[in-house]
């Protein structure tokens, strides 16, 4: 087995070749992703159903096996879930992992919280909407609150609500609620967060809202006297309204030193790590513009080209921007034997057999792995290394050995030879750069890059991918290419335009 294909499988997962020949990837980890969710669905109905404040810590083996059933439809629906709208869960186990977990400490947190007879009110729930949204997304963070709390609602119906009703008149349930605004406050305020210390006003604002919310229930419920600190019960709404205040302004501290710790552990790419990423004085990156200046240029624009599509079609621009930046390291190895590099009319290739460039130029992909993994990229940034060819064929090389070919009869010619061995892009982000870096090639050897010629190019590069299959598993619907393509036209114009050239002045007339 290849340097590369190990360094593959342990990105992506197996392979299995497909009825073209071509390895492609099988998501297996899928079936490790249903383990994780049957145990802990386990683990969810004991940490549920526990119940250290009554002599019998279990309850009958009648609610015991409702609460699993329960707690298993909740499972699935998560499933579904994410099979239908974040396939990125079910082939990941260590980021459903994640989540899960997240669910479970939750449990065991408000469990704390009965067993010392505290606050509902400072259930961590704003602190996990959070984690989620940055380290996912704003739709599977209010997802994952309304399965939290129905989680949650079963706590209170196994005995434990009567002893926390001695301490407030409104049951949990009800202050579970009252955290849905903050929470969502608290999610919509954490998408695509550029600054770590943003999360602290976030947290204080979802706090405001908590509190806010907490009175307003309490008012439907007991009326006005619920504003009246002279009697216990408004004392103790005002007690429990502060504290989930409290749990806010804590919230955004804690999230704060929670989050590099998390990125680190469960190797989760949040747009503040990108952002450190894609600062363009990373070593990796000096190291390119010094010793491959033409590939840092034309990474620079492919760059611009996929941010801008990527923000037109709702993808994660800085991921796209980013993976830009880094899709092809590899060529640092032998950057001289790369177009962009090239200052010499004669190239190193005019030397090597089309069989030869070819193993030198697909062996920046793996090259590109290893340099990732020694800087420590994140594996989201990774994958663009190999994506961003797909199976692209080397045409130029290929046409060269079919040429030679005909003049020799035992030569047989293998297109695998001049095909990368991919895989082709699995996300819109990939799949833009992977257009974006051809596209912006094309343009660059473009003889007249006015926007008619512009327009035609990459219309006819974009076809091209479609029709060979490259975009076959990424997620990009024909309206997206529409709007990427139109995108892709306007900063290439903007980029390659032709200049106006002006008369020639004399020495007369610039004195």
């Amino acid at each position: 087995m290849s340097y590369k294909t190990r360094k593959l499988k342990k990105l992506f997962g197996p392979k299995v070749t497909g009825a073209n020949g071509i390895e492609t990837i099988v998501p297996q980890k899928r079936f490790t992703s249903l383990l994780l969710a049957i145990l802990f669905t386990f683990l969810y109905t004991a940490a549920v159903a526990f119940n250290p404040l009554e002599k019998d810590v279990l309850p009958a083996s009648s609610m015991l096996f409702g609460y699993f059933i329960s707690i298993a439809i909740l499972m699935s629906v998560l499933g579904l879930y994410a099979r239908n709208y974040h396939k990125r869960l079910t082939e990941s186990p260590i980021e459903i992992f994640f989540i899960l977990l997240i669910n479970l400490l939750l449990i065991l947190s408000v469990q704390f919280i009965y067993y010392i007879h505290g606050y509902i009110s400072f259930t961590p729930l704003i602190l996990t909407s959070i984690l989620i949204s940055v380290a996912f997304s704003r739709r599977l963070a209010i997802f994952m609150l309304f399965i939290q709390i129905a989680l949650l609602g079963l706590i209170t119906k196994a005995g434990h609500s009567r002893h926390y009703t001695m301490l407030l008149p409104l049951e949990a349930p009800y202050i579970f609620a009252a955290f849905i605004p903050g929470c969502i406050l608290a999610v919509n305020g954490s998408v695509k967060i550029r600054n770590r210390l943003k999360l602290l006003n976030v947290g204080i604002v979802s706090g405001i809202m908590t509190f806010i919310s907490i009175y307003a229930l309490h008012l439907i419920f007991n009326g006005w006297e619920a504003l009246d600190l002279r009697t216990h019960d408004g004392r103790a709404i005002f007690s429990t309204a502060g504290w989930a205040f409290a749990n806010g302004t804590i919230t955004g501290f804690v999230a704060t030193g929670l989050l590099p710790l998390l990125e680190g552990i469960f190797e989760i790419s949040t747009d503040l790590r990108l952002l450190e990423v894609s600062d363009l004085n990373q070593p990796l990156l000096k190291k390119l513009s010094m010793e491959a200046p033409g590939t840092y240029h034309h990474s620079l624009t492919v760059a611009n080209l996929a941010e801008s599509a990527a923000e037109e079609i709702g993808a994660n621009a800085l991921l796209a921007r980013t993976g830009a930046y880094y899709h092809d390291i590899g060529k640092l190895n032998r950057p001289e034997y790369f177009a962009e590099n090239e200052f010499q009319k004669v190239g190193k290739h005019g030397r090597l057999s089309p069989s030869m460039s070819a193993l030198i130029i697909k062996a920046h992909v793996k090259d590109g792995i290893e340099l990732a993994e020694y800087f420590r990229l994140p594996k989201v940034i990774i994958k663009f290394i190999p994506e961003h060819h797909g199976t692209n064929m080397l045409e130029y090389f290929h046409k060269e050995a079919m040429t030679a070919a005909k003049d020799d009869a035992e030569n047989q010619v293998s297109e695998d030879t001049f095909r990368y061995s991919g895989p082709k892009p699995s996300s819109k982000e990939t799949a833009i750069v992977h257009l974006a870096d051809s596209v912006e090639a094309g343009a660059r050897a473009l003889a007249e890059p006015n926007p008619a010629n512009i327009a035609v190019l990459v219309k006819e590069i974009i076809m091209k991918k479609l029709s060979d299959g490259q975009l076959d598993e990424c997620n990009l619907t024909l309206k997206d290419l529409a709007i990427v393509q139109s995108a892709f036209i306007r900063v290439l114009t903007g980029v390659y335009h032709s200049r106006v050239k002006s008369p020639p002045s004399t020495i007369e007339e610039t004195i």
